[in-house]
């Protein structure tokens, strides 16, 4: 899946609604306790020391695919004026929970203590997820597959009553099996999270 995925995700060409103009992000590696880690940064323009928005992409921590979102990310700089650092965590088979948790959180708290050797502002920071979960009865061939919804079932943290200070916002796409934004609604959805994190984070 890992090796597949950049020939076929492709949702996000339809959802390039803000930020075409940003220049390419930059990649690099910060420490963790489980090794180096590459992160994509994305920045806005015309901010010395943004604030950062740490974001876990889609693909329920078995695809490894940061490059998917790419198009959230650069919404989110252009409407909330944000730096998005997008995570390059491990993912399953290779690894299990929580060894993709566990790298987020250390790079999350990299940027909090030396945000600033990056012109990065860590002491504003938020982190979030988008995940998709296939409808009951998707049209055409679904993307996941009994054994891999196996396998994400096996490799998430199944301890609900832990899970706690997490705002979680449901959306259902009937009969659909991909992301919950579509062309129709993503511009409402993902300017939400951007005024969230603009009141809190700028």
């Amino acid at each position: 899946m890992q090796k597949t995925a950049p020939l076929t995700v492709n949702y996000g060409r339809a959802l390039e609604l803000a930020g075409q103009h940003l220049p390419p992000p930059v990649s690099l590696r910060v420490p963790t306790r489980h090794g180096p880690v590459r992160i994509r940064i994305q920045r806005p323009t015309g901010s010395s020391t943004p604030p950062v928005y740490v974001h876990l992409h889609g693909g329920a921590f078995i695809m490894r695919h940061p490059r998917m979102d790419d198009f959230f990310a650069r919404f989110l700089v252009s409407e909330a004026a944000v730096a998005v650092v997008s995570v390059d965590y491990d993912v399953a088979p290779q690894v299990r929970y929580p060894v993709a948790q566990e790298e987020v959180y250390d790079v999350a708290a990299f940027l909090a203590e030396r945000g600033r050797e990056l012109d990065l502002d860590g002491s504003r920071l938020a982190l979030g997820v988008a995940e998709a979960y296939a409808d009951k009865q998707p049209t055409g061939s679904p993307m996941l597959t009994p054994a891999i919804l196996d396998l994400v079932r096996a490799t998430y943290f199944r301890d609900v009553a832990r899970r706690h200070g997490v705002v979680v916002r449901h959306r259902v796409v009937p009969r659909a099996d991909h992301y919950f934004l579509t062309p129709e609604n993503a511009t409402a959805e993902m300017g939400l999270i951007a005024r969230v994190l603009r009141s809190h984070l700028t």
